[in-house]
């Protein structure tokens, strides 16, 4: 097959090859020859987004120029792309494959993640067969992360948006239609959740929709212009009357071109209404800020004199009744905010006649006996009258449990760092194993102690270490640790060679991110073990010593007495001889006299060893083995 470049007309006073490579895209010309594909021309948009140089491509087969992610065995680009490949030359028609992922190596020769979006078309010859494979790939990497980082954002967002009791939307772009939560679908009266743009465009009020529509076509033109803030009617529907929805969304872009629109929408058919009456009467505003559910407040001049306060705020203030307040300056009333940022904050709306709005500004406030630092969410108003700023209308919204969560949520991950690093300078194993018993974490000496990688741990599980604790027994502890305090206990583990050993662990369940989990402080005893078992042979070998002691002292005490009264009988029989006149030598007697004296000294060793057997039998349940 020629290259790309002896395909193009020799004659021609056009330059082919230079025009196909500057072409505004991502192009591969390949050669139909499974299983390689050798690629044949490549367009300047496709090198430079993989950082490849056409020398270092052109002639090759396409996967061993772009080869597949040694490190990620997630990324089967290189498989799918060869299947559709395979599919074109076979059916000779376009194949189109709306996301794939394919890796390639960044200019430190390090794969990165690609999602692509792809088409293969066959250019056939005079013969109807398959000469060439035009491949079209769209880098849509910055889309599918940002729609990613969207579904991560999800669950967060929508615990918000059921809190502050607002709705949401997306608008698809390419396919013209918009998906609403139930509360946005309620207010625009839908029958379904998603509906085409000209459906929801029609609800707006005929006043509105053109300035609607203006609005959100700007948004369209750049990132810098695709952010909006709107407030619009929809038409009243039954005795529903119009409804005031104020609009806040972002279009999102991938390749400098809008995809979707996200945003929220809120009801804010009372505030409207609310400025309009205040316009119209303040008698009839006062008494909807009276029943207003948000904290609204009125001050008047530079004094801030509080004129009008709502229970809501009243209960911020923690004030019960408005003669509390209604008449007094500001820091009169709340002698606390005195010196805190929020008091240049109303003083800057009445100096400039700019509104201010602001999230999760702090707030000191008494209450009872001390200040407690709070968090809201404040609205300051100009009150303009004949051209003049009068007053300001306060707003708050009290967020501070949301904050303190946030905060205590931050701190947790704060202390999950500190844990870990000092888990990992731990001498003893530390293990955190989930309900299936799969292990969360390991700290060095935990994969020490087992001889593992940390890679091979990530397919092991408590079984496969503790030959004590195997599915039924680790579920009931897994369990039990949950409901109670489980003393420390000893098992057995195993280390991938297969070796056991003893380990004494302390465990304790927990929750992380709503999950249960079972923590695990486990300590090598192997040396504990091996010291208790001498210790115990040592403590035989002195009982034995002491038995043989004893036997010695009682054979000594009872074997010597026999043979040692018949000497003293014998001497007694020679005294009384003696005593007689029978024998008259004085040597001889003084001879029996020192044979008599050793007799009574024999005695009284035989009778202080008998005493000591005997000592010994009394304390003998006292004896405590070292």
């Amino acid at each position: 097959m020629l290259p790309i470049s002896s395909i193009m007309h020799q004659d021609s006073t056009l330059d082919y090859q230079a025009i196909f490579n500057t072409l505004p895209g991502n192009f591969l010309v390949l050669q139909p020859n499974p299983p390689l594909f050798t690629i044949l021309a490549i367009s300047d948009s496709l090198l430079q987004i993989t950082n490849q140089e056409r020398h270092n491509v052109v002639g090759k087969s396409v996967f061993e120029a772009y080869p597949e992610n040694p490190d990620d065995s997630t990324s089967s680009g290189p498989s799918r792309m060869r299947d559709y490949l395979q599919k074109t030359l076979q059916e000779k028609k376009i194949d189109q494959v709306p996301l794939v992922r394919y890796d390639v190596p960044n200019t430190e020769s390090a794969f990165e993640a690609r999602y692509w979006s792809a088409d293969s078309r066959p250019v056939l010859d005079a013969a109807g067969n398959v000469a060439y494979i035009l491949h079209t790939a769209i880098d849509i990497t910055q889309q599918v992360t940002a729609q990613k980082q969207l579904e991560d954002q999800k669950g967060y967002l929508q615990s918000a948006v059921d809190i502050a009791d607002l709705g949401t939307f997306k608008v698809d772009i390419a396919n013209d239609t918009g998906t609403y939560s139930e509360a946005a679908r309620e207010w625009f009266d839908f029958d379904s959740l998603r509906k085409p743009m000209a459906d929801i465009f029609s609800k707006l009020h005929p006043e509105d929709a053109e300035r609607v529509t203006k609005v959100i076509a700007d948004s369209l033109q750049s990132e810098e212009r695709g952010r909006h803030d709107i407030t619009y009617r929809l038409e009243s529907s039954g005795d529903q009357g119009v409804r005031h929805l104020r609009s806040i969304g972002k279009t999102m872009f991938a390749e400098g071109k809008p995809h979707s629109i996200i945003g929220i929408i809120q009801d804010v058919t009372p505030q409207v209404s609310s400025q309009k009456k205040l316009l119209e009467s303040e008698s009839r505003f006062r008494n909807l800020l009276k029943q207003a559910p948000v904290a609204i407040a009125l001050t008047r001049g530079q004094d801030m004199v509080i004129e009008n306060v709502n229970g809501p705020m009243l209960r911020i203030m923690y004030k019960e009744t408005e003669e509390e307040v209604i008449g007094k300056k500001l820091v009169e009333a709340l002698p606390e905010v005195r010196d805190q940022p929020i008091l240049q904050l109303v003083l800057d709306v009445l100096k400039t006649g700019e509104p201010f709005k602001g999230s999760e500004v702090p707030v000191s406030l008494r209450e009872g006996g001390s200040v407690e630092q709070h968090y809201f969410n404040v609205s300051y108003t100009p009150l303009i009258e004949e051209g003049i700023v009068t007053g300001v209308i306060h707003t708050a919204i009290d967020v501070t449990e949301q904050v303190l969560v946030r905060k205590k949520a931050e701190e947790s991950q704060e202390a999950l760092k500190r844990f870990k690093f000092m888990a990992d300078q731990a001498r003893d194993a530390f293990i955190l194993m989930r309900e299936d018993g799969s292990f969360a974490y390991l700290n060095p000496k935990a994969l020490e102690a087992w001889d593992y990688k940390k890679e091979e741990a990530e397919n092991i599980r408590v079984p496969d270490v503790d030959p004590v604790y195997q599915e039924e027994l680790f579920s009931q502890l897994f369990a039990r640790a949950q409901q109670e305090t489980i003393p420390q206990f000893e098992t057995l583990h195993k280390k991938k060679n297969g070796q056991i050993y003893p380990v004494e662990v302390t465990v304790v369940g927990l929750k992380l991110d709503g999950e249960p989990h079972l923590f695990a402080l486990a300590r090598d005893i192997t040396e504990r073990k091996r010291n208790e078992a001498a210790l115990e042979l040592k403590n035989n070998q002195l009982t034995r010593i002491n038995n043989d002691l004893d036997n010695f002292i009682y054979t000594a005490s009872h074997d010597l007495k026999a043979p040692i009264f018949n000497i003293e009988g014998l001497l007694s029989l020679l005294s009384d001889e003696f005593s007689t006149g029978g024998v008259q030598e004085d040597e001889s007697r003084q001879i029996i006299d020192l044979m008599q004296q050793s007799v009574e000294r024999f005695k009284k060793t035989i009778e202080s060893l008998t005493d000591v057997v005997r000592l010994q039998q009394e304390n003998e349940e006292e004896t405590v083995l070292i």
